[in-house]
């Protein structure tokens, strides 16, 4: 089954919790229920990106032959980094202080 175009897969909502989870117990945030609203928001936020990197990168997709476009590979967006998901969650914390 294919997920809707702008969600992150299972294994990186997975590789986002363990992210954020052990970024703000670094921080000293140990709030179980606090950790897990911050990681739908962190979560949220990387869709919405997702969504607009996905409209901007439709024009830079290699051209196909007409008949041919189910030949053409498919994009395949790259997991978010360590340090961008680090970043949302200082963006989220400054917000809510």
């Amino acid at each position: 089954m294919r997920q809707p175009r702008n969600q992150l897969s299972g294994s990186v909502r997975n590789y986002v919790a363990k992210t954020v989870f052990t970024y703000m117990q670094t921080l000293g945030l140990t709030d179980r229920d606090k950790q897990e609203e911050t990681t739908e928001q962190v979560v949220s936020r990387l869709e919405k990106n997702m969504s607009v990197e996905e409209q901007t990168r439709t024009k830079r997709m290699e051209p196909a032959l007409p008949g041919m476009e189910h030949l053409v590979a498919p994009i395949v967006p790259q997991p978010p980094s360590k340090d961008q998901i680090e970043n949302i969650v200082n963006e989220l914390i400054a917000e809510n202080r």
